[in-house]
């Protein structure tokens, strides 16, 4: 069994890898080229789905009709969003989309609208949406916060009760001084518990049932 996804997200924080340079649109990215986003995507659908790690593959992302690399607020326009789910090639096609955002403040706004945009999608999609940003599912297991960090660390708040952007900047804060922050980001998505992450947050426990029942 084996599994090849596509992961779309706002912003290079979740998908960045150690490559400089954007892969072509539909080829298999190597480990260097996978972000903490990816890595926590792999680790739930070898719970959610039962796929080996190795049997996982990411595909690089469609690119926007004029060829950008789409980020941020593009991601969240109609238009755009069905052009990157929508394959020109049904064979190299992913099994599944994951389009991972923030919540920012409105998650039920934000599923609506974007379960709205997919209507239609052949492909199967599952829309991830942070409550209230991917930060706040890094940072919700301590004892892997505080590996990261090298230090013993200040327990955040709940953090789905955190307003926007609150996670982001905690966890900035901890990692200014960090060799590798975003090694660090990617070893967090490596080691957190999930269990722990899913008690914690409503909006990942969310994600991983859709990703468990989508085809």
């Amino acid at each position: 069994m084996s599994l090849r996804i596509v992961l779309r997200a706002e912003g290079p924080g979740e998908t960045r890898g150690a490559l400089s340079l954007p892969p072509a649109p539909g080829s298999v990215l190597s480990e260097d080229g996978l972000g903490p986003g990816h890595l926590l995507v792999r680790r739930v659908a070898e719970v959610a789905r039962g796929v080996p790690a190795e049997a996982i593959a990411f595909l690089a992302p469609l690119r926007s009709g004029r060829g950008l690399v789409v980020r941020g607020s593009m991601l969240l326009e109609r238009t755009t969003l069905r052009q990157l789910l929508t394959w020109p090639s049904a064979e190299r096609r992913p099994d599944v989309a994951i389009v991972l955002v923030d919540a920012d403040g409105a998650p039920a706004n934000r599923r609506a609208l974007l379960e709205s945009y997919v209507v239609g999608i052949t492909l199967p999609t599952v829309l991830a949406i942070a409550v209230q940003e991917f930060e706040s599912w890094l940072i919700s297991d301590q004892p892997a916060l505080n590996a990261a960090a090298g230090a013993s660390t200040p327990r955040p708040p709940r953090v789905e009760d955190m307003k926007p952007r609150e996670a982001k900047t905690l966890l900035a804060g901890l990692l200014a001084n960090h060799e590798d922050a975003h090694g660090a980001r990617c070893g967090l998505a490596r080691t957190l518990d999930l269990e722990v992450l899913g008690r914690e947050s409503a909006s990942f426990a969310r994600f991983v049932a859709d990703l468990r029942s989508s085809c």
